[in-house]
């Protein structure tokens, strides 16, 4: 890996002392030009991802990865999950061009011999919350039997994921949240995505997010994504934890997800900086098990969530026959306001019958 160098010097006029300070290291572009995973740990004439992603690694300027041009196909993970340990922006072709998968046995079925596809976490090499950007890439078959994230596990960093499909990941046994991704103390916005298929044992089948108490600072964002298909026991597509400061989905569709528990297509448990926001999204034939078919909203700290210009329809809460609030549950120990704005809740049912609101 190439980077510029140079040196700064300070004079100190009193004493006529010269002082040199460290060049700050330069951002880097590597190109991935092979569909192998592992390589010799250098993109040089042959660059697996691997290679790139070790290089990104080398310092904490923010490189960039891209792909050669006409490179297509599947990369298999062979030797386990891409660590990212600083600041990049990893840019691929499209979905339907590189697809990466944790399959590493490739005999299709999410087992011991698969991985997880990243694990980031900057300030293992750059600081906390650094930004990590990954886009126009399709994640699939990513496995964590062990602790969290099937695809992703996002920790202490800022995540932005675009234009990207995350399919038929799982987490399960030890943490099983987030069957797609979870990120913990750090932004995650999620924009121009499809989320599908993924299986998340505990929380979030697809996307789990939440904070350290006391550190209310970061944000869940989803714009223009769509989950379906997705299972987790809290929040068949999303969950979001109590310690999140904000969450705004945005012109986005849950469709077909499963809770066993709460919250069939999404569950927020509250939110500690600003009033959570669902926003032209529409939430339609999810099912939960017990409470809000479509969305439950737990409220724990008390400020509230608007919803607006949206459509919750089509929703069942009680496949356990104990169900409640068939579109929408609203826990009613929160004390900040439930708005509905412009919004259609209609056509859902619980184990009572047609009840959209609870």
């Amino acid at each position: 890996k190439q980077r510029a160098r140079g040196t700064g010097v300070g004079a100190a006029a009193a004493v006529g002392i010269a002082v040199a300070f460290a060049p700050a290291a330069q951002a880097a572009t590597f190109e991935v030009n092979s569909r192998l995973d592992d390589g010799d740990g250098t993109c040089d004439a042959t660059c697996t991802i691997r290679d790139a992603v070790d290089d990104a690694n080398a310092d904490a300027a923010s490189d960039t990865i891209t792909f050669r041009a006409g490179l297509s196909g599947t990369i298999v993970l062979d030797t386990g999950e891409l660590p990212i340990d600083s600041a990049m922006s990893i840019q691929g072709p499209g979905p339907d061009q590189v697809r990466i998968s944790g399959d590493a046995n490739r005999n299709n079925i999410p087992d011991a011999g698969d991985s997880r596809i990243f694990y980031v976490e900057t300030d293992n090499v750059g600081a906390a919350n650094d930004a990590v950007s990954i886009s126009g890439l399709t994640l699939l078959e990513g496995y964590d039997g062990a602790n969290d994230g099937g695809a992703i596990y996002s920790n202490d960093s800022d995540l932005t994921l675009d234009g990207m499909s995350l399919t038929d990941n799982t987490a399960i046994s030890g943490g099983g949240e987030g069957g797609a991704v979870l990120a913990y103390g750090g932004d995650l916005t999620i924009t121009n995505s499809s989320l599908t298929d993924n299986y998340g044992e505990e929380q979030g089948g697809a996307v789990y997010v939440d904070d350290a108490s006391g550190a209310p600072t970061h944000a869940l964002i989803v714009r223009n994504t769509t989950m379906s298909g997705n299972y987790g026991e809290d929040g068949g597509g999303v969950y979001v934890g109590a310690e999140v400061g904000s969450v705004v989905i945005a012109d986005s569709t849950f469709f077909d997800n499963e809770a066993d528990d709460g919250g069939g297509g999404i569950q927020i448990e509250g939110t500690e900086a600003s009033r959570a926001l669902i926003q032209n999204t529409t939430v339609s034939g999810n099912t939960a098990g017990d409470a809000g078919g479509g969305v439950e909203f737990e409220d724990t700290n008390d400020l509230g969530l608007r919803i607006e210009n949206s459509t919750i329809a089509e929703n069942v809460a009680g496949a356990d026959a104990t169900g409640i609030g068939g579109g929408l549950y609203r826990d009613a120990s929160g004390t900040g306001a439930t708005v509905l704005s412009s919004t259609i809740v209609a056509n859902n049912t619980d184990e009572t019958g047609p009840n959209d609101l609870a």
